[in-house]
């Protein structure tokens, strides 16, 4: 008996070498074949093998014991509990029903037509006056709205170095605050207007202030930042101020106007960081800002107010200048937040 299983043996061990010689030999195909199918073979065996495993491994909890005394109250409480439970999802079924015929029977919308707007932006183009060189007097030369009553003859000029002055006014219904574009970017606002011409406040002149907003750009697209005010510094340059130390700010943000300009309906182009720093003890950035436009750069604007849809209303015959029959109303731009409070 020990010499046959002995012999077995022999030649299970010989088939096994001559089968792994054979699967040696065999192309890569075959071999991922086989392999694939002793897998599959012996997952089962694996799977029960580390259930069990698991099973033998895991803690057990110590179930209490029942008490005889309590019994009776226990399987009444849990009897009252699965009534309870019961009640709940009827009602929840109720609710649902209820809720999925409200869905159905809602009346659909009547289907109207796209309502035009009551404001449209007016843009009305200038051309800056101070700019414009006299041969004659080698200057820059601004005219104003004045005449013989105010001493000013036909052939006088005034002169200005620091002025921006547009050669239109309230003959075009122009008003005070009305922002002034180069493009898509803010070139100033209105300071003043005449009958025929306008003064302009460019962005980097002093007192001009406006609320402004942080823009970054990332992989997402244009990323929101901090709030705060915009004001000129007279030198060419804008500083914007109240920003928190602990925000991020970089050099090549940009900056835009905090809300929409109305009638347009997006932020308007203000200028770019140059400088940031926080300054010691200090909890605001100092933040140096490159406009966007500068004087020098052009010399025709364009002026935007805000009028009543012509779609809408009936041309209208009015007077010069008033700018409440004639439909048109003053956009200014906003210069601090709407609440009043600090960003």
């Amino acid at each position: 008996m020990p010499r046959r299983r002995f012999r077995n043996a022999w030649i299970v061990g010989a088939l096994g070498l001559i089968g792994g010689g054979v699967l040696c030999a065999a192309p890569q195909v075959v071999q991922d074949s086989i392999r694939g199918l002793a897998r599959d073979a012996l997952r089962p065996g694996l799977v029960l093998g580390a259930i069990a495993r698991e099973q033998v491994t895991r803690p057990r909890v110590a179930q209490p014991a029942p008490s005889n005394g309590g019994s009776d109250g226990s399987r009444e409480e849990l009897e009252q509990w699965r009534r309870r439970a019961r009640q709940a999802l009827a009602i929840a079924d109720r609710l649902q029903r209820d809720l999925d015929q409200m869905t159905r029977e809602r009346p659909a919308p009547y289907i109207g037509e796209r309502g035009q707007p009551l404001l449209v932006p007016q843009i009305i183009d200038a051309r800056i006056l101070v700019r414009s060189v006299v041969d004659d007097l080698g200057q820059a030369a601004a005219t104003i709205d004045r005449g013989q009553q105010h001493t000013a003859g036909t052939d006088q000029w005034v002169l200005s170095a620091d002025e921006l002055v547009i050669d239109q006014g309230e003959s075009a219904d122009i008003a005070a605050d009305n922002p002034v574009l180069a493009g898509r970017a803010v070139f100033g606002r209105i300071a003043t207007t005449g009958r025929w011409t306008s003064q302009v406040t460019h962005l980097s002149q002093a007192g001009f202030r406006v609320h402004a907003r942080l823009v970054r750009e990332s992989p997402n697209g244009l990323v929101q930042g901090a709030e705060g005010i915009l004001v000129g510094l007279g030198d060419g340059r804008c500083r914007l101020e109240l920003i928190p130390a602990t925000l991020p700010v970089e050099p090549g943000d940009m900056v835009l106007t905090a809300e929409p300009a109305p009638g347009i309906g997006e932020s308007l182009y203000l200028g770019d960081v140059m400088r940031a720093e926080i300054p010691a003890g200090s909890a605001h950035w100092a933040i140096d800002v490159r406009p966007g436009v500068a004087v020098g750069d052009v010399e025709r604007v364009q002026v935007v107010r805000a009028g009543l849809n012509p779609v809408r209303t009936a041309a209208a015959t009015t007077q010069p200048g008033d700018a409440s029959r004639s439909g048109v109303i003053p956009i200014p731009i906003e210069v601090e937040p709407a609440d009043g409070a600090t960003p």
